[in-house]
């Protein structure tokens, strides 16, 4: 049995997503959720995190 994984968001945001998993030929969100971890499991994906301050944002 597969466990399930809930994510909590916003309708706004799951709808947004959906929209764009569909125009890339995904069958549905659940479905490059998967890709993604797959991905992510295999270490094939990279994460970065980038934090600035608002200041640094005034500079740029």
């Amino acid at each position: 049995m597969n466990d399930v994984l809930q994510v909590p968001m916003s309708k706004e945001l799951r709808n947004k997503a959906t929209l764009v998993a569909l125009s890339q030929g995904y069958s549905s969100l659940q479905g490059i959720v998967r890709v993604f971890l797959t991905q992510l499991a295999d270490n094939k994906i990279k994460t970065i995190f980038v934090l600035s301050t608002k200041k640094e944002k005034e500079i740029t």
